[in-house]
């Protein structure tokens, strides 16, 4: 098969393209310079909720939204059905916003609670876990820190971080526990 040159020059152009395109992607290096600038910083820290020992208590729906624009952890958004405990860990951006919709089986009554978490959270949340309980109508939120809680440190949230300084992000604290 005989090419022409301007068949040639367009091929040779999108396999160019396309090299760049893989080199870029695999360096992972933003192609805009400043993109560093604004990129969030990652942090190594735990999603988790659990209540499945809350037998009249059901979650409806739930999204974490962080630092980064483009990520959204919802169940919802997929058809997912809503599992009564799940987590997640690893580097991700920091949580910005937590939205919580859950029923109270006995009563059939439905509440939902939007918190704005970013200026609730220390600077070094580095080993973490984000966690939220539900209490009737009210929703708390929760970060078990990777220090160790000390004697005089009340034990709150999860039982399962009962050896961890649990810091309350709400309803209660409306700053940053530096």
């Amino acid at each position: 098969m005989i090419c022409s040159f301007k068949q040639y020059l367009h091929r040779a152009i999108w396999v160019a393209f396309a090299f760049i395109f893989i080199l870029v992607g695999c360096t992972g290096q933003p192609t805009n310079p400043t993109a560093k600038l604004i990129q969030p910083e990652r942090v190594d820290y735990s999603f988790v909720f659990n209540v499945r020992d809350m037998p009249d208590v059901e979650i409806l729906d739930y999204w974490l939204k962080t630092e980064r624009v483009d990520y959204t952890f919802t169940p919802s958004y997929y058809n997912k059905k809503i599992i009564q405990g799940e987590g997640t860990s690893g580097l991700a951006a920091k949580p910005t916003e937590l939205y919580v919709k859950w029923r109270i089986k006995s009563s059939g009554q439905e509440y939902q609670d939007t918190v704005n978490v970013r200026q609730r959270l220390p600077k070094d949340m580095a080993g973490s876990t984000f966690t939220f309980l539900i209490k009737g109508a009210q929703l708390n939120v929760y970060l078990a820190t990777r220090e160790l809680r000390p004697a005089d440190w009340p034990i709150q949230g999860d039982i399962l971080y009962k050896n961890r300084k649990v810091l309350l992000l709400y309803p209660d604290q409306p700053q940053s526990p530096n």
